[in-house]
């Protein structure tokens, strides 16, 4: 286990784009690594591209840019972008990182000036790019323009890194004809254990067992539709919470769903269920492994989880008790049936110990990985 204190301050600068208003799970995940790694010593600071501002990064160190929205006029929306971005660049040079760190096929016009600051450029693999726009495409989520753009920019992004992070072995396989002899790792998705300390499950009092499926996007590989179908085959046994997504269709009488919810109200809906549905259609984009953020999420609160996948913590190890796996197939609801209600029936009312999971999905553990790839590389 590397040691979690620096001898000297390696200076990191994380950069992304994203909206400050509502706090999204990779929102949340990159707080984390930045609240983890400043922990470790490492002095980090977040280079956020702002689309929408908001509180959401207000205990982050670093700057912040916003940028004209959609609404703007062309010209100016572009005039106004191009001289943010270029503030970013500047930002990047006369700080002088000794690691830029980015997502994987993001975009920051003017990004071919970070070389400038004599930094290494790190990037974080959260997909196998081919099979999702192949996922994308086939459900007409995005369009052949679309995804001739985000295959560009991954290229793009994936040729200019010194070194690739990846959130599954999986992920790093499907990506090796990219990192060439270029340093890389796998760290997994982990969160802020620390953030539930004072939350307690208020579950229970529930008359049936109440499963919880949280979902950023409804995207087909999320299995929103496997989750309704289990749902209509048992009304009368569960009772389901769906947050995050609006079902395109009819929802079962035992279906709650939140389309969305704070920061602060996510953790109390959590709280009051019996166990965690983590994604259930994976197969749908070509995948047999994952690290999930909401699976975190359950575990910080001591919920068991049913998933149909290989969880990357466990490449080596046996899933523990209070992680029901069910087949990564269109029929794994069907087959799995049974299972699930009597993995649910077992746990109402009840949590396992969280300290059991925090060695896998507590951040200040997990990222101590990342950070030792950044001492290495660097």
């Amino acid at each position: 286990m590397p040691e979690l204190m620096h001898e000297r301050k390696l200076k990191v600068a994380y950069v992304i784009r994203l909206s400050l208003n509502q706090m999204d799970g990779i929102g949340r995940k990159v707080r984390d690594q930045i609240l983890a790694w400043r922990e470790a010593g490492v002095d980090t600071r977040l280079l956020a591209f702002v689309n929408v501002d908001g509180e959401g990064m207000d205990d982050v160190c670093g700057w912040r840019l916003t940028l004209a929205s959609d609404k703007t006029c062309l010209v100016v929306r572009k005039i106004q972008r191009t001289i943010q971005f270029l503030k970013g660049a500047g930002i990047i040079f006369f700080w002088r990182p000794d690691i830029i760190y980015t997502r994987a096929g993001s975009r920051h016009w003017g990004s071919f000036l970070w070389k400038c600051s004599g930094a290494e450029r790190v990037i974080e693999l959260n997909a196998a790019i081919e099979s999702e726009i192949v996922s994308l495409l086939r459900v007409g989520q995005i369009d052949e323009r679309e995804s001739y753009a985000r295959r560009q920019a991954w290229k793009k992004s994936m040729l200019e890194a010194d070194g690739y992070v990846s959130v599954s072995y999986e992920i790093e396989k499907q990506n090796k004809e990219w990192m060439g002899d270029k340093p890389h790792t796998v760290v997994w998705n982990s969160i802020d254990f620390s953030k539930y300390d004072n939350i307690n499950r208020t579950n229970s009092a529930n008359k049936l067992p109440k499963v919880v499926f949280v979902g950023a996007a409804d995207y087909e590989w999320n299995g929103l539709d496997k989750l309704l179908d289990l749902a209509r085959k048992t009304v009368g046994l569960i009772e389901y919470v769906v947050i995050g997504v609006w079902p395109s269709t009819e929802v079962p009488e035992n279906v709650e769903v939140h389309p969305f919810l704070d920061k602060e109200e996510l953790p109390m809906i959590l709280a009051s269920c019996d166990v965690g549905m983590a994604t259930l259609a994976l197969h749908r984009k070509g995948l047999e492994e994952a690290s999930p953020l909401k699976v975190r999420e359950y575990a910080a609160l001591g919920m068991p989880t049913i998933v149909s996948y290989d969880e990357t913590p466990f490449h080596e190890e046996a899933m523990p008790a209070w992680i029901l796996r069910i087949p990564n197939s269109e029929t794994s609801i069907t087959e799995s049936l049974r299972a699930i209600i009597t993995f649910a029936d077992n746990w109402k009312g009840k949590a396992f110990d969280r300290d059991e999971a925090r060695s896998f999905f507590h951040a200040e553990i997990v990222e101590q990985r990342r950070t030792a790839f950044f001492d290495k590389i660097k």
